[in-house]
């Protein structure tokens, strides 16, 4: 079990994120720490809260909460990893351990220019060839 809170979430929702917590400890232990370093929690929002077409989002009025605009236990768990990791690293910490918001914008994360910033899409295929493995224990 992680040290984020939830807000919002049903048990299935939790689980679900656990889940994919879990396989991103397993496939890209990196972008796992950094969620633990940098974010508070997950809440879900039915869709609302973030901009129009965003699919979850951070910062500004969320703080270093991820806002799930979907239910966590219907989004598949690759994408729901992927997400999480993408999400937190909005945030980052100075070399003084400030948080500051990362300055990009994510406007269109589906477009491969977007993607490009963020190397947790660099890792995706990776985690669809395997996504239950590291999960079988547990």
């Amino acid at each position: 079990m992680s040290w984020l809170r939830y807000w919002n979430l049903s048990d299935a929702g939790m689980s679900h994120v656990e889940r994919a917590l879990e396989l991103l400890r397993w496939a890209a232990p990196d972008h796992h720490g950094h969620i633990l370093r940098h974010i508070e929690g997950v809440q879900y929002r039915w869709g609302q809260g973030c901009g129009e077409n965003a699919i979850a989002c951070t910062a500004g009025p969320h703080g270093r909460w991820i806002v799930l605009t979907s239910p966590p236990e219907t989004t598949p768990l690759v994408e729901l990893a992927v997400t999480l990791s993408h999400e937190a690293r909005h945030h980052s910490q100075d070399q003084f351990g400030r948080f500051f918001v990362v300055a990009h914008r994510c406007s269109d994360c589906s477009s491969p220019a977007e993607r490009a910033r963020d190397p947790i899409y660099l890792i995706l295929p990776r985690f669809r060839g395997h996504p239950e493995q590291p999960l079988a224990a547990v």
